[in-house]
């Protein structure tokens, strides 16, 4: 047998990094359902003392230590593990960017994608997502991470003074565009179960006298009216086709004349499609990453005029912003 040239060799490495993927996220998950890293804190520890803290199979224990070693997660000295400076940062409750909720969630999808060849032959998805609190603290995880920040970076609202937040979760967004623009005040619409996340984060900020929270059913209730801007961040790629053109059509409404729109979205080039959008899609059940043509078809259908596509700099979940007016 001829050996593989170098370039096959390559292509084969490729398709093994593919096919043992899940290998560390399965580490990672694992970790965080045994709570190691929150257990370990600022301290460094023995595999004994950890196998205890863990309350876990020793055995077991060394071969998740290793693992987590191997990929960054844990350093290693003397017979002794502790958080790296990567764990240290993202996976330790309390810290201001703690992403364990996100992991948390994906943990979750673990079976949604081991079965995705059912639901892709059926059409149908057996397995349904869980508790949507879950959801909306991953959404802060990843607002916290940067995201905020970086929507921030790239709106001018120097020239608008009420903000609606259709769908706004734990309300980072606009508090960071509040902290940002000490001249605008913002409402907040969210499910009724999501109200108390909301109201707590914003009144951690001391934001409370700017921000407002309603309890709304975002595909039945009104928004209210006179907003100059509102914000849909991360919401329309969970809904159909059907209710993200309604959705629309209620922002339409909740606006102003001349004002300003702003979607936040992981946008799907289906010419040249990028691995996370197009593996994203998979994980929605009744959305889907939609495209720039969908989503601009869309505004101009619901009477939004002058729609306009920017990357987002750094940007890896949400990675497009666009706005449109209404006339």
């Amino acid at each position: 047998m001829q050996a593989p040239n170098t370039a096959l060799s390559a292509d084969i490495h490729h398709l093994y990094k593919l096919a043992t993927g899940f290998w560390a996220s399965g580490v990672l998950f694992a970790a965080i359902k045994l709570d190691l890293f929150n257990k370990l804190g600022e301290n460094d520890y023995t595999l004994d003392t950890i196998a205890r803290k863990i309350k876990a199979n020793k055995q077991w224990t060394e071969k998740l230590l290793l693992a987590c070693t191997a990929l960054g997660l844990l350093v290693r000295q003397n017979g002794r593990y502790k958080n790296s400076h990567l764990a240290a940062a993202y996976l330790l409750e309390g810290k201001p960017y703690y992403q364990g909720d996100l992991f948390k969630h994906l943990a979750t999808l673990w079976n949604r994608f081991g079965s995705l060849d059912s639901t892709i032959a059926t059409g149908n998805r057996s397995e349904t997502m869980t508790g949507g609190n879950e959801w909306i603290l991953s959404s802060h995880s990843i607002a916290i991470s940067g995201y905020a920040e970086l929507l921030a970076r790239q709106l001018d609202l120097s020239n608008r003074s009420k903000l609606c937040d259709i769908g706004g979760g734990t309300g980072t967004y606009s508090a960071v565009l509040c902290l940002k623009y000490p001249h605008l005040q913002a409402v907040i619409v969210e499910d009724p179960e999501v109200v108390p996340l909301a109201k707590q984060f914003i009144a951690r900020l001391g934001l409370e006298h700017r921000i407002e929270v309603r309890p709304c059913k975002l595909l039945y209730d009104e928004y209210g009216s006179d907003y100059d801007v509102a914000l849909i961040s991360g919401v329309l790629h969970g809904l159909s086709e059907r209710n993200c053109k309604k959705l629309l059509s209620k922002a339409h409404r909740s606006l102003r004349a001349e004002g300003l729109l702003i979607l936040q979205e992981i946008l799907l080039d289906e010419d040249d499609p990028q691995p996370l959008p197009a593996l994203f899609s998979l994980n929605m059940t009744l959305g889907a990453s939609y495209s720039e043509e969908q989503l601009l078809a869309w505004l101009y259908a619901t009477g939004f005029i002058k729609a306009k596509v920017e990357p987002i700099q750094g940007g890896l979940w949400l990675n497009h912003i666009i706005t449109a007016i209404r006339p």
